[in-house]
């Protein structure tokens, strides 16, 4: 998990991104029926700022 924080951290930096919010759900699965407040925290800022830039590590990690 630190090594896609890192990653997604070096490339908002190669980006000129200074602004960061990060948005983490460790160890929930997208996959089960479980609450997941950091996403839910993420589509509302996007809601909020919808010109905002979204860095993932990969798409199935979403």
């Amino acid at each position: 998990m630190q090594q896609q924080r890192d990653d997604c951290t070096a490339l908002a930096d190669r980006l000129g991104y200074t602004r960061r919010i990060e948005f983490v759900d460790e160890a929930v699965s997208a996959y089960q029926d479980r609450t997941r407040p950091s996403y839910q925290q993420l589509l509302q800022q996007i809601e909020r700022s919808p010109t905002a830039t979204v860095i993932v590590w990969h798409l199935g990690r979403v």
